[in-house]
């Protein structure tokens, strides 16, 4: 954090710091997000591979409520009543596809200490165009 208070605390939890970067994500971000999407497509067979590995580990490990309390949040922040405006905005086929990778990345960060790399790396991929600090 800087001497204005902007950036992240030492130790802030990724889950936290994706959390709070999408409240602030912006459209172009979304765009950029679900563009990364797009390019990901002619690898959907991994991403899905990687998403149902994920869920599996979740699953395993018991990290089922971290996971479905990421889940709802985000949903809510870009479906539901209160929705962002810039999730608002972009509610259609670039917003559904950032969504799905937004997902992919969370399912990544909630299952991080018990995924290998490579799974790691499928799932946060489109997510990182606009957040490269997830490629830390």
């Amino acid at each position: 954090m800087d001497a204005e208070g902007y950036g992240y605390a030492p130790g802030e939890p990724p889950l936290q710091r994706l959390s709070n970067d999408l409240r602030v994500l912006g459209s172009a971000g979304i765009h950029r997000i679900a563009a990364a999407m797009r390019d990901q497509d002619t690898g959907l067979v991994e991403l899905r591979r990687a998403e149902k590995l994920a869920l599996q580990v979740i699953d395993t490990h018991g990290l089922y409520d971290q996971w479905h309390t990421f889940r709802n949040a985000f949903l809510a922040a870009t479906e539901g009543p209160g929705a962002l405006l810039d999730w608002k905005a972009e509610h259609g086929e670039s917003g559904h596809l950032a969504e799905r990778a937004v997902l992919a990345a969370g399912m990544a960060l909630v299952a991080r200490p018990h995924l290998d790399a490579t799974v790691r790396r499928t799932l946060l991929r489109a997510t990182s165009a606009a957040l490269p600090w997830l490629d830390e």
